[in-house]
């Protein structure tokens, strides 16, 4: 694809390896990323090459898929009307495949879909960039705000690792099988699973648009995956609680408030309303909460100190992580474990699980809708139950 590669690299000082794909200046805003990274999970540098070739090569599969592909519908009808005109012999199937893709591959999927449309005289089925995008439309019209472009490109991963299996009419419970036992060599079943989901609720989507016919063949298959204990987040323990208000004081505001690190980080000193912060969007820095639950007030304590980063809010939360494992090095024990440490503050302390949840920004399973945009607690309630966490933890930690 003539982008530099440059062998295995190393990232922020640590011994792990992993392979690097620059995107091209003209094609950042299209893909939404300046770079492309992934872990070769190793720190062994000659087992980091012998792993490169076919991790760089998966980085350019993805990379295609975020990019999309021009209407491919449109070219090939382009294709057929320029090659084949009144009164000259028509190509056959094959050759306007060649003229159209170069080199023919007929186990490529797209490539066979091409192949088809010429010898049937028929369009081209909807493509998974298509899909995406018919998915996008019905998520937007149903959802009280646009999905998020974090979680655009969620999609757009998922889509890319998927499409070179089938098109979306030809994708059946086989294909999918094939896709998931492939991927299990190189993924995380928990990765795999969370975009299983995502396309299946592109394929939902067509189907409720009528671009597509078929059962959705992800209802058909079934497939979960769990994080094993040994890797799931865990709260803090009292040590590393007392380490980290000695070092690190904007992750311990972060464990006595239950904040999301970009949360903290996106607030300004206007957001500060006597003893409580607000949770809402900052459009004009492309953040939004997480769900309509999480929009919400949060009691802080007096000594509470913001640090407004704006558009920059992804920095802090990558350099505040990379702080934070210069004194804990535990997977386990990332940044987000400071939510899990409220809640096992809060527990310690006999908050009200129900006020505990309001202050997180969890979404409750029941409840109305009213409820989740204004809250169930005033802010006495919330204030009061937050009050028994701080006091007990200055008690602990001394």
């Amino acid at each position: 694809m003539g982008r530099r590669r440059i062998g295995p690299v190393r990232l922020n000082g640590g011994d792990t390896w992993y392979v690097r794909l620059w995107v091209k200046s003209e094609q950042v805003a299209q893909a939404g990323k300046k770079t492309l990274i992934r872990s070769l999970k190793t720190t062994d540098h000659s087992e980091a090459l012998k792993r490169y070739g076919a991790a760089y090569a998966s980085l350019e599969r993805e990379l295609q898929g975020l990019l999309g592909a021009d209407r491919m519908r449109d070219r090939v009808d382009g294709a057929r009307e320029s090659e084949v005109r009144s009164g000259e012999t028509g190509l056959s199937p094959v050759e306007l495949a060649e003229i159209f893709l170069g080199d023919f591959n007929p186990q490529d999927p797209t490539h066979q879909e091409v192949y088809e449309a010429f010898e049937t005289g028929q369009p081209l089925s909807i493509s998974w960039q298509e899909a995406l995008e018919v998915h996008l439309k019905v998520s937007n019209r149903t959802r009280p705000q646009p999905l998020a472009s974090s979680t655009i490109y969620k999609y757009k991963q998922a889509v890319a690792c998927f499409q070179p299996y089938a098109s979306p009419v030809k994708t059946n419970p086989d294909v999918i099988r094939q896709w998931i036992e492939d991927y299990e060599v190189e993924y995380d079943p928990v990765t795999i699973a969370q975009r299983f989901r995502w396309l299946r609720s592109i394929y939902k989507s067509c189907l409720t648009e009528g671009v597509v016919k078929t059962a959705n063949p992800f209802d058909l298959v079934i497939y979960k995956a769990t994080t094993p204990i040994h890797r799931k987040c865990r709260p803090f323990t009292d040590e590393e609680l007392r380490l980290i208000r000695k070092e690190l004081p904007q992750v311990f505001q972060l464990c006595l408030t239950g904040l999301r690190a970009g949360e903290f980080f996106t607030r300004e000193q206007s957001d500060i309303e006597g003893q409580f912060l607000v949770v809402d969007k900052k459009p004009e820095f492309d953040w939004r909460p997480k769900n309509l639950a999480s929009v919400r007030r949060v009691a802080v304590p007096q000594e509470f100190v913001l640090k407004p980063l704006g558009r920059k809010y992804q920095n802090g939360i990558r350099d505040l992580g990379l702080e934070l494992r210069r004194f804990i090095d535990d997977p386990t024990a990332p940044l987000h474990s400071s939510r899990h440490t409220f809640i096992t503050l809060a527990r310690r302390a006999g908050c009200n699980d129900s006020v505990v949840e309001a202050l997180m920004g969890h979404r409750k399973k029941e409840g109305s809708r009213s409820a989740e945009v204004y809250g169930e607690f005033d802010d006495l309630v919330l204030l009061r139950e937050a009050q028994k966490l701080w006091v007990f933890a200055e008690e602990m930690i001394h």
